[in-house]
């Protein structure tokens, strides 16, 4: 029995060696792709409709405001500026095609035949001081109504939509490491604002860097803990 345990454990380092430089191939992927088929027809019918509208990959700056006593908000204070260096700078990030923010947003109105455009955030600025206006403003517009802006103007966000190369699979957490450095930065300039990253690249990344952590660490130790009860008990 000796022998055959040797032969098992010679037989098992074999496989070990053998199967080992395959292993700096594995990777974990936050695509939810692969857990479907090539040939998957709700798959299909997916990739169709983000072929034909949109892709949902998306990442969202989420910008508050701390509550104060003199109801500061985004249109009472100098963050002008911010607003908009937030904007461009999204633009720069890596498979963006679009961001949809407060301050590339574009108010319609009709009257008889005239079609005014009007970049809201002027509208606001030009009623900021009247409540009733502003609140009528944004409740005129489906599109505009606590999309942006929360209802006491504290909360803004940003969204950035993403067209993500499926042939480049770290491609989500460059994007991700981008715009972290772009919030860590504002967020040291403006420490009185709490700056948040959410959106499914956001959320794909973390989840991945769990599920990492929980391979490096919980599963060893769950493994050890099970050693040792066969061996001792």
């Amino acid at each position: 029995s000796s022998a055959y345990a040797k032969i098992c454990v010679l037989l098992l380092l074999l496989l070990c060696c053998v199967t080992l430089p395959a292993a700096l191939d594995l990777r974990l992927s936050n695509d939810f792709r692969v857990y479907f088929s090539a040939d998957n027809p709700e798959l299909s019918a997916y990739e169709a409709f983000e072929e034909d509208f949109t892709s949902h990959d998306s990442l969202v700056l989420m910008l508050v405001l701390p509550e104060s006593e003199d109801e500061d908000t985004w249109f009472k204070t100098d963050y002008g500026p911010l607003l908009y260096e937030i904007e461009l700078a999204l633009w720069t990030a890596p498979a963006v095609h679009r961001v949809n923010a407060l301050t590339n947003y574009q108010y319609t109105q009709v009257d008889d035949n005239n079609l005014t455009v009007t970049p809201v955030i002027e509208l606001i600025h030009k009623i900021v001081d009247q409540p009733a206006q502003l609140q009528a403003l944004f409740a005129s517009d489906p599109q505009l109504d606590k999309v942006y802006l929360s209802p006491d103007y504290r909360v803004i966000v940003f969204q950035a939509d993403l067209y993500l190369d499926s042939d480049t699979p770290d491609q989500a957490r460059e994007i991700y490491r981008y715009t972290d450095a772009l919030r860590t930065n504002w967020q040291a300039q403006y420490p009185q604002v709490d700056f948040y990253l959410i959106g499914s690249v956001t959320s794909n990344v973390t989840l991945e860097d769990a599920v990492m952590n929980d391979l490096l660490l919980l599963v060893p130790v769950t493994y050890l803990v099970l050693i040792m009860g066969l061996l001792f008990f």
